[in-house]
């Protein structure tokens, strides 16, 4: 009996083994299908979902940036340890989501001007781009300065309303369909501040796009109201572009005969136009493009375009071109006493006036920008002429007034004891004509 014993131990423990095998080899076959249906199937669909809605899945870099995410290897660790799969096939969707840079621009939308101010002082450093969900009106100087980040306003079909105030304009970009309404319109630039410069400086430095809509073009920028304020030409700090797409395109639309200044606008599309000024206008120093048939640089009633350069040449339309005199500055001096002080003795001649001349002969004088090269070098402890070179501002370039002008100025430092004119210091923000043009 107790040798039957000894050997019934080790049987039905060799017969459990058996029976526990089957199912085991039973068990792990039905888990592991699971596994491979999930990774084969289950997680394919649940990326091909998200990332096409993606902008970066189209780019090259977004599949072989997919493998690197270090949260799908860990949700298949644990969909071989735990049987909860659509839960965790939820999860690893919820976090692609969460990761996509496309998800968070529904939080960067804004309906009023409080709101899009608010968010461009947090976004001047970072940057990024922000869109409208409906108009926006623009009744106030922002106060916005220093912007470091580059910002995007996308208006899409909606736009942005000009009316006593503007938007910053250094770093930042406008652009939307400006099919049903422009993508920024000008009824007003200014508070009626007697001080406040021309609306012109602010709006030539702006960077506007239409994109259109559907192969149709929209308008960039229309300005409704005339400004009053004269265009002063040491105010051009920089130029931006108005530039817009499709057919029937308007870069700038003019409403009332009005001036306008150094603008630089780009169009494309059939029967596209760059300036439209039903109303008459006069376009000075303006560069004005547009590409597609019938597509015109400018066109309207009564347009004058003074020193401008456009292609094509529009028809129609009065053009005056001018360039400047070398007299303007070959003869232009600066007489300083030796051992002067003046910490900057170019400073009063950052605009001298210029000479221009058209092709008719007459000529007219103007003040233009230009920046002096090397007078710091000047040393008015020694006697003599020292000739300084200089350019004007480099938006003026191309319109064939200074392209073929050498920029200069004599400095001579001078003998105290000679005869020399008086080099006062003159108060900020005004500047007198060059001292010593003559002819």
């Amino acid at each position: 009996m107790s040798r039957w014993k000894g050997r019934a131990l080790p049987m039905a423990l060799a017969a459990c083994l058996m029976l526990c095998q089957p199912a085991y080899a039973l068990a792990v076959p039905t888990e592991e299908p699971v596994l491979q249906s999930s990774g084969q199937q289950g997680e394919p669909d649940a990326i091909e979902t998200h990332f096409p809605a993606d902008p970066g899945a189209e780019s090259p870099t977004g599949p072989e940036a997919e493998p690197e995410q270090p949260t799908e290897p860990e949700a298949d660790r644990k969909n071989q340890e735990e049987p909860e799969e659509p839960d965790n096939s939820l999860r690893i969707q919820s976090n692609a989501a969460l990761e996509s840079p496309g998800v968070s621009e529904e939080t960067d939308t804004v309906s009023t001007e409080e709101d899009l101010a608010e968010w461009i002082k947090q976004h001047q450093e970072t940057g990024g781009t922000v869109s409208l969900s409906d108009h926006v009106t623009i009744t106030r100087d922002m106060g916005i300065y220093g912007i470091v980040g580059e910002i995007t306003i996308d208006t899409g079909r909606f736009g942005l309303v000009f009316d006593g105030g503007m938007l910053p304009t250094y770093n930042v970009f406008i652009t939307g369909e400006g099919i049903n309404v422009p993508v920024v319109n000008v009824k007003r630039g200014d508070g009626g501040y007697p001080y406040a410069p021309s609306w012109n400086s602010t709006l030539m430095q702006m960077n506007v796009t239409a994109t259109g809509r559907d192969g149709r073009g929209g308008t960039a920028l229309r300005i409704s109201a005339a400004d009053t304020k004269d265009f002063r030409m040491d105010g051009l700090l920089w130029q931006g572009a108005l530039r817009s797409y499709g057919e029937g395109a308007v870069g700038l639309w003019l409403d009332v005969p009005m001036e306008a200044w150094c603008y630089k606008v780009e169009v494309s599309g059939d029967n596209s136009i760059a300036v439209y000024a039903p109303n008459g206008a006069d376009l000075l120093y303006c560069k004005l493009t547009a590409q597609g048939n019938g597509a015109s640089a400018a066109a309207g009633n009564d347009l004058l375009l003074d020193s401008c350069a456009a292609s094509p040449a529009p028809a129609g339309v009065q053009s005056v071109n001018r360039r400047a005199m070398e007299e303007s500055f070959s003869r232009l001096y600066l007489p300083l006493e030796q051992h002067s002080s003046l910490f900057d003795p170019l400073a009063m001649l950052n605009s001298p006036n210029v000479f221009l001349i058209d092709e008719d002969g007459s000529v007219i004088s103007r003040s233009f920008p230009v920046y002096w090269d090397e007078f710091y070098e000047i040393d008015t402890g020694n006697l003599g002429t020292t000739l300084v070179s200089g350019t004007v501002d480099p938006d003026l370039y191309g319109l064939g007034i200074f392209d073929d002008v050498s920029i200069t100025i004599t400095v001579e430092v001078r003998d105290p004891a000679l005869p020399c004119p008086a080099s006062a210091k003159l108060p900020y923000g005004k500047r007198k004509p060059a001292p010593g043009m003559r002819f």
